[in-house]
């Protein structure tokens, strides 16, 4: 592994089994962006688009991470 991804194997094991996380929050944000990023399109709206492309982000990557690392 080259030392630049040294980082990656300090990170905790994700998903850890015991921490129980309810995912209906994440499910909601995530169906909320593609909601917000598909009216973007119907609309011609970037804004929207750019929007909605975060929320499914922050739904799928950081807040999970941001829960896991936090320690639950």
């Amino acid at each position: 592994m080259p030392p630049a991804w040294n980082w990656l194997a300090q990170l905790p094991d994700l998903p850890d089994r015991s921490v129980g996380t309810d995912p209906k929050a994440y499910v909601f944000v995530f169906g909320l962006g593609f909601l917000v990023a598909i009216i973007g399109h119907v609309v011609q709206s970037k804004l929207a688009v750019a929007i909605g492309v975060a929320l499914v982000m922050a739904a799928t990557v950081i807040a999970p991470l941001v829960f896991a690392l936090s320690g639950g």
